[in-house]
């Protein structure tokens, strides 16, 4: 199966908060790994930026992360680890198909 959709949330912590952020996020991504249309969800810090952390889910397609991004699951996270950080950044890709092009 191809990835035809992608979300990405690029997370900047507020040092001092990373095991709390750690937790929140791990649980998010357990839970979105479930999801229908989900290939995979998964979290990466910078090596170069240690407090620059990057979330990726990735989609069988755009309806599958349109249901995501509509069921308030991001709004929630994103509420949630604001807390914990200096700067959050939501991006979300769809694969343009050969008629769109």
């Amino acid at each position: 199966m191809s990835i035809q959709a992608m979300n990405t949330l690029e997370i900047e912590v507020i040092e001092g908060r990373e095991d709390e952020l750690s937790r929140s996020l791990q649980a998010c991504i357990a839970h979105c790994q479930r999801l229908p249309g989900c290939l995979a969800y998964a979290l990466v810090r910078s090596s170069r930026h240690p407090r620059l952390w990057l979330i990726s889910g990735y989609w069988e397609n755009p309806e599958a992360l349109a249901s995501h991004c509509a069921a308030g699951e991001l709004d929630a996270l994103i509420w949630e680890i604001g807390r914990q950080a200096l700067s959050i950044r939501f991006m979300r890709y769809v694969a343009q198909t050969s008629e769109e092009a």
